[in-house]
């Protein structure tokens, strides 16, 4: 399936007889491919039932190109190609969050080119434009949808155990969830909006930085790990497996994702800790993070420890917990002790 995707890119000019560079936005269209195919091509990997409070629901995993594909629902219902591609005609703004949740590839109301070269005099050779490397996002953003058997889906990777602690309750709610914390759908003028089943980005992101996500053979941690007086209520089973060998890292490799989101978010509001740790203040929005770059991000963090107020105590010990997670699948290196003892200098 062939479709426009509509984006917004920079471009700088110099006016006629000008010297000043000037910037601008404008929209871009790129004609991308979403593929279609059929079960056979796409078979279940896995068939999971959720506990949903009250009435259960069922849906499966998809395994296509070494990918896992999970299912798009708006507002409860499972979204159809059908009422995507009408979406994406009618209301473009719509549709892009689910193309591109995390608005790296973001659509403004600009003009054209053409239509800003026909009301601006341009000098020759002076008008750079970056549409290349949105043309690219706008590739791959496409190339996460999925259409197969009427149903569109995400690639959102390996299914994980999610436990959430309600300290109300005092219990922790386990449910099984995807990987990618990309998937995150801000619909609020339209209610529910898109939504892929399992807990939300928010609860990925708090149970990620607790290292409380498991892979689906390590879930026999979680007892071992639960304090006192908190008993444990499972939300979700996988009723079918399938042939699919989940990847061992997965839940130690989202805890850091997610432990790295959650210290962006703190450094938003506190100018202080970004001007102590630069790091946290170091990345374009428009780039995703890497496992690399996001572990890299945490080791300065806890490598300035003297440094900082002892509120954020509690935090680097998290922080040195979701570490532990990933060196008992990917061991300290020499140069991580040293990139240790670079930011305690």
């Amino acid at each position: 399936m062939i479709f426009d995707y509509r984006f917004t890119y920079k471009a700088e000019y110099v006016r006629w007889k000008g010297k000043k560079r000037r910037t601008v936005f404008l929209n871009g269209i790129k004609a991308v491919e979403i593929e279609e195919v059929d079960s056979a091509a796409a078979p279940a990997a896995y068939r999971i039932r959720h506990d949903l409070g009250g009435h259960e629901d069922t849906h499966d995993v998809r395994s296509f190109k070494g990918a896992l594909w999970w299912p798009v629902f708006l507002h409860k219902d499972p979204l159809t190609p059908s009422r995507f591609l009408a979406l994406a005609s009618s209301d473009w703004d719509r549709a892009s969050r689910l193309l591109d949740p995390m608005s790296r590839t973001f659509y403004l109301n600009a003009s054209s080119a053409d239509a800003f070269m026909a009301q601006r005099r341009v000098s020759p050779g002076k008008f750079w434009s970056e549409i290349e490397p949105q043309e690219k996002r706008a590739e791959e953003d496409a190339s996460k949808l999925l259409f197969c058997e009427d149903r569109v889906f995400v690639a959102a990777g390996d299914p994980l155990w999610y436990a959430n602690l309600d300290q109300g309750a005092r219990r922790y709610e386990v449910a099984i969830g995807h990987s990618d914390l990309d998937r995150s759908y801000m619909d609020r003028p339209y209610g529910v909006g898109f939504f892929t089943p399992g807990p939300d980005r928010k609860t990925r992101i708090e149970c990620g930085r607790r290292a409380l996500v498991f892979g689906l053979d390590e879930i026999s941690m979680l007892p071992h790990l639960v304090e006192p007086g908190n008993e444990i209520k499972f939300l979700s089973e996988i009723v079918s497996p399938g042939s699919h060998n989940p990847r061992a890292p997965a839940a130690a490799e989202l805890c850091v994702h997610a432990s790295a989101e959650n210290l962006r978010q703190i450094a938003w509001k506190r100018p202080e800790l970004r001007k102590k740790v630069p790091e946290l203040d170091d990345r374009s929005p428009g780039d995703k993070p890497t496992l690399l770059g996001d572990k890299s991000l945490l080791l300065a963090f806890i490598g300035r420890q003297a440094t900082l107020p002892e509120r954020y105590e509690t935090l680097i010990e998290e922080v040195r917990t979701v570490l532990d997670r990933l060196a008992v699948h990917e061991p300290l290196a020499e140069e991580d002790d040293e990139a240790l003892a670079k930011f305690a200098s």
